[in-house]
């Protein structure tokens, strides 16, 4: 299955910065996420099928 986003959740995704964090670090955690997303997401397919 392939995980879509809306247009604006994309772009301010894309946009998440933090003076806390390093580059590196932050992509780390945008990594981690994404992928809790897409888990939650399918969860959520299955549950309401």
């Amino acid at each position: 299955m392939k995980l879509e986003w809306a247009e604006q959740a994309l772009e301010g995704f894309r946009n998440i910065r933090s003076q806390h964090y390093t580059q590196l670090r932050l992509q780390n955690i945008k990594n981690a996420c994404s992928k809790i997303f897409k888990k939650k997401s399918l969860f959520l397919v299955q549950v309401f099928q």
